[in-house]
């Protein structure tokens, strides 16, 4: 039997047509169960969505004006302390590329001038935010956390994709500190440039393919950051 599985050699082609149809069986299986049990019809399932996409979209209310201004203050004081720890962490990055790559443990591996910028300013807003006699307001709140989002983007355009996590997790970090109805919104409207960062940061020449993976990876990451922020509104809002 084990001369057999040994003779048995698949080409890549081969094994890549296998693997296009286990794909393959694997979406008809579950778009097969998911319309036999389709309980309203295509109607009421569209209906469905369209209330949940609804709720992401355009947000979720307080119980109360009381119940929102509370919600605000828990989120000012976690900002607050969240801010002075993410401007120490910014800091001790500078300062951590500065040693490595001066004493030549490391080659000099950012040479984007935006990297240094985007990174340099959001040290500073984080400062400032995580200063105790700043009154954050919702307003100003929105207003803080829109610039990071934009900085955390400036910062992708010479990011090697070795800290591409850190970045998508800033990203979220961002907007956890204001209302979901805000936060999907900027997102959506930040995912396209997000997808002509990676394709910029591409090697030249790079297969056409790469470009849609990333569109795929944004869609599927905006769709869980979405998710993210609007369960943490719910659950602080409910």
């Amino acid at each position: 039997m084990e001369d057999l599985l040994i003779g048995v050699q698949l080409s890549p082609a081969m094994a890549g047509q296998l693997i296009i149809c286990a794909y393959g069986l694997t979406a008809m299986h579950s778009w097969t169960h998911r319309t036999v049990k389709m309980t309203s019809g295509f109607v009421g399932e569209c209906q469905f969505y369209g209330r949940l996409l609804s709720k992401f979209m355009f947000g979720v209310k307080a119980v109360s004006e009381a119940a929102e201004k509370h919600v605000h203050q828990r989120r000012r004081t976690s900002l607050q302390e969240i801010a002075s720890l993410w401007s120490l962490v910014l800091d001790l990055f500078m300062l951590v590329l500065f040693v490595v790559q001066a004493t030549g443990v490391a080659p000099p591996m950012v040479h984007s001038i935006s990297f240094y910028v985007t990174v340099s300013i959001g040290s500073t807003v984080m400062r400032r935010m995580g200063d105790p006699s700043v009154d954050l307001t919702p307003g100003r709140l929105n207003r803080d956390m829109t610039i990071m989002s934009l900085l955390v983007f400036g910062a992708t355009l010479g990011m090697p994709r070795e800290l591409m996590p850190a970045c998508y997790m800033a990203r979220t970090l961002c907007f956890t500190f204001t209302n979901s109805q805000f936060s999907n919104k900027v997102n959506i409207m930040l995912a396209p440039f997000y997808v002509m960062s990676h394709w910029l940061n591409f090697e030249p020449g790079a297969p056409t393919e790469k470009l849609l993976f990333s569109m795929i990876g944004e869609v599927v990451a905006v769709s869980l950051m979405i998710l993210v922020v609007t369960n943490l509104d719910t659950k602080e809002l409910g």
